[in-house]
């Protein structure tokens, strides 16, 4: 390339792995068939080859050998760059097609949450799997990184526009003005790719919040209202207890057998005269302790202050006085 020597180290595909003494053969295969190209159709040509989407290596072997042509400054050390950014820049705009279809399912599954009963949100594995599974801050963490290294700077709004690509057009020694221009229309330059890609997974991150904090509120909500339907249900366990418990103490604290109201025996309603003040005294003791809190404030409230009322009289006497 007129006499500019480039070194780039990057590995190539793996194809055996040693486990424990044990080769292992793989087969390396891209996700979704790899990124797309990013070379435009009127630059492209008529080749029909296309990358393997292996390894970095062997795609930057494809486009040196098949698309050199479209470099332009060779003379410049940026031509031989442009390949491996935009590679870069593909790799994470696959990403973010997955981040998105990964929000877009976990939207639909928390608005399917809201419509759905105690037992059905109990069931939903899905959802929680996909939550835990949502890799948007480790891939934003990543693309910082890369602009970091790349000495773009970066924009901390999630809602900003491409406006403040113009703002990020980096200086550095060796580097044209034409191949660095970022809001130019010059595919080449990978600026305005990688300040997208960081405003769409700073969208996305912002979306996975929301809704994050939306089915907290939500399972809150769920929470509250088991937990007063089991309050309910205490109570209303309780209230039985303490209909039948007071009578089965009396029978039980003087030993009435079963046939003791017979034709010679004491009259049944002796046991009912017994019983029934015995379980209201239980009643009423229970609904005192249970309400002595309201009590106190209820007291305390109605309690006359009787400090204030001489403090106002002294007062009111001395103004008179005066």
């Amino acid at each position: 390339m007129a006499g500019l020597a480039t070194v780039m180290l990057c590995d190539p595909a793996p194809k055996k792995v040693l486990v424990h003494k044990t080769t292992v053969e793989l087969r390396i295969k891209a996700f979704e068939n790899g990124y797309h190209g990013f070379i435009p159709d009127h630059a492209l040509g008529s080749t029909s080859e296309k990358p393997l989407h292996l390894s970095l290596y062997d795609d930057l072997m494809y486009y040196f050998r098949n698309h050199a042509d479209v470099l332009e400054h060779l003379d410049d050390p940026f031509s031989a760059t442009v390949f491996p950014r935009k590679i870069v820049a593909s790799h994470y705009c696959q990403l973010l097609g997955f981040v998105s279809h990964q929000t877009a399912s976990m939207r639909s599954s928390g608005w399917a949450v809201q419509r759905r009963t105690q037992a059905e949100v109990e069931e939903s594995n899905q959802v929680e799997t996909a939550w835990s599974q949502f890799k948007c801050p480790e891939y934003l963490e990543a693309l910082s990184a890369v602009l970091d290294s790349l000495g773009i700077s970066q924009s901390h709004d999630p809602y900003d526009t491409l406006n403040a690509m113009s703002e990020a057009e980096p200086d550095g020694p060796g580097v044209s003005q034409e191949q660095r221009q970022v809001n130019s229309d010059d595919w080449r330059s990978p600026t305005a790719d990688f300040l997208y890609l960081q405003r769409e997974f700073r969208s996305r991150l912002a979306d996975y919040a929301r809704m994050t904090s939306s089915l907290a509120a939500l399972n809150g909500m769920i929470g509250g209202r088991i937990s007063i339907l089991e309050a309910r249900t205490a109570k209303s366990l309780t209230l039985v207890a303490m209909i039948f418990a007071p009578p089965a103490c009396v029978a039980s604290i003087f030993s009435i057998p079963a046939d003791l109201f017979g034709k010679t025996g004491p009259k049944f309603w002796w046991y009912w005269a017994t019983a029934l003040p015995i379980t209201v005294v239980v009643f009423l003791v229970t609904y005192v302790v249970h309400e002595r809190d309201g009590f106190r404030r209820m007291w305390q409230t109605r309690k006359p202050k009787v400090h204030s009322l001489v403090d106002n009289c002294g007062s009111d006497s001395v103004s008179q006085g005066v």
